[in-house]
């Protein structure tokens, strides 16, 4: 567990400055570019209500771009009193990974590569009712071009 300074809005619509919280982690892994990182923080942390935000630089000399990690209140009770304890739930802005595909399946169906991009945009994104047909689609798509091509 990790203490961090926050300032932020409390349920009661209560506004508070420089408390502490902890959070279980930090990310490990930057939403950006995908490296395994020890995360740096940028700015104190915020909180709204049952919602605490993080601002960190990734450790990547490359990328060394800003993210933020969202945390989500933990309700539970240690000796007796309500925790401040917040778990960690995403990094965002997510850029999606890229897909690598082999040249000759890129060949045979550039419908294929196109729609796997956008499926595993979506799940990254956490639109996972929209992914699994997307992935669906594009094996239609591969199986479809692959009959055609022994045609």
């Amino acid at each position: 567990m990790q203490t961090v300074e926050v300032s932020g809005i409390g349920p009661q619509g209560d506004g508070f400055a420089n408390q502490t919280r902890t959070v279980d982690r930090f990310p490990d892994e930057c939403s950006i570019c995908h490296k395994t990182i020890i995360a740096e923080i940028a700015l104190q942390g915020f909180v709204v209500q049952d919602l605490l935000e993080m601002y960190f630089r990734c450790a990547n000399p490359r990328c060394a771009r800003l993210f933020i990690a969202q945390y989500r209140f933990d309700p539970g009770i240690s000796q007796g009193k309500p925790t401040q304890h917040f778990n960690f739930e995403r990094s965002l802005p997510v850029k999606p990974k890229p897909i690598i595909v082999a040249g000759d399946i890129s060949e045979l169906s550039p419908s294929f590569v196109k729609i796997i991009a956008q499926a595993q945009s979506a799940e990254e994104h956490g639109l996972d009712e929209i992914a699994g047909p997307g992935f669906r689609k594009a094996l239609e798509f591969l199986i479809k071009d692959f009959a055609i091509s022994l045609a």
